[in-house]
């Protein structure tokens, strides 16, 4: 009776501490390299969304598993890769701002995967202008 029990708690922490192969890619950690680590969108009107694209490379000897892709505001939508990118290939973070206030911007983007520090921060910038009615189509 004791060994069966003495059995299965050491079957049971076994198989609790064996790692996914995720999880130890997730523990490996990687280095990036943005192409741009900041987007300048430039002038552009106000409630045309705006998009944009953040290319990086793995430059470390691991894969690099992006866990989160966090915006500041609620005004900036993300697409990013699911799925580990290999040492020496790239990834994308497709970003998209929709400018709902005119004025000057400068708005982040939280990276987080298994690099040094656990996350990198990304911008994009610009300058919004009103989007005004365009007066030349109409007739006088």
């Amino acid at each position: 009776m004791v060994v069966t029990i003495l059995t299965s708690l050491f079957l049971i922490f076994w198989l609790i501490r064996e790692d996914s192969p995720l999880d130890t890619e997730r523990s490996r950690q990687t280095t990036l390299k943005f192409a741009h680590p900041e987007l300048d969108f430039g002038d552009l009107k106000q409630g045309k969304p705006q998009p944009g694209t953040f290319v990086f490379t793995n430059t470390g000897d691991a894969p690099f598993v992006l866990t989160n892709v966090v915006p500041s505001c609620g005004c900036t939508t993300l697409k990013w890769p699911r799925h580990p990118i290999k040492p020496g290939k790239t990834g994308e973070i497709k970003v998209t701002y929709d400018a709902q206030h005119t004025g000057r911007f400068i708005k982040t983007i939280r990276v987080e995967g298994n690099i040094a520090g656990g996350f990198i921060t990304l911008s994009i910038k610009g300058q919004v202008q009103p989007n005004e009615f365009d007066q030349s189509d109409q007739e006088p």
